[in-house]
C-alpha cells in the first residue's frame, strides 16, 4: 500500500516541462505551415467561381446568338459584374473560339487565374500582380 508523504515534494521536473514545451512548439509550426496556405486556396476559390460564372454567362450570352462572338465587355452579360478586392476580371480574344477569362491578381494575391471560355479549361499561373494568364485555349 502506498503511504503519502506530506515532505515530499510534487511537481514536474524541468526535463518534463522542457519536453511539454518542445511538443507545443513542434505542433504550433506544423499549424503554422498548413495555416499559411489557407487565404490563397480561399483565394484560388474565389477566383475559379467568378471565371465559372463569367464562362457560364458567356456561352448563355453566345447560345442566343451563334453568329455572334464572345464580348468583351462583363457588363453585357445576364449577371452581375463579380466584385472583388483581391482580382480583376477580364475576358480576352473576345472574337474568337480562343477566347478565355482571367482573374488578375491585386496586390494581397500571388497567383492569376484563367479559364478558357469554350472548354472551361482552367489554369492557375503563379507570377502574382498584373500578370496575364492564358490558359492556352484550344
Amino acid at each position: 500500500m502506498l503511504k503519502f508523504n506530506p515532505k515530499q515534494e510534487v511537481g514536474f521536473t524541468l526535463l518534463e516541462l522542457i519536453l511539454i514545451a518542445a511538443v507545443i512548439i513542434a505542433l504550433g509550426s506544423i499549424a503554422m505551415v498548413k495555416y499559411s496556405k489557407l487565404p490563397e486556396k480561399a483565394r484560388s476559390a474565389e477566383a475559379y467561381a467568378a471565371l465559372a460564372t463569367i464562362v457560364s454567362a458567356e456561352n448563355a450570352y453566345k447560345v442566343d446568338d451563334p453568329n455572334r462572338a464572345y464580348t468583351s465587355n462583363i457588363s453585357m452579360l445576364d449577371i452581375d459584374p463579380p466584385a472583388s478586392s483581391n482580382f480583376s476580371f477580364t475576358v480576352n480574344s473576345a472574337g474568337s473560339d480562343a477566347a478565355y477569362v482571367t482573374a488578375i491578381g491585386n496586390a494581397n494575391t500571388t497567383n492569376s487565374y484563367g479559364m478558357c471560355i469554350k472548354s472551361a479549361k482552367q489554369n492557375n499561373c503563379v507570377g502574382g500582380t498584373g500578370s496575364s494568364c492564358d490558359p492556352g485555349c484550344p
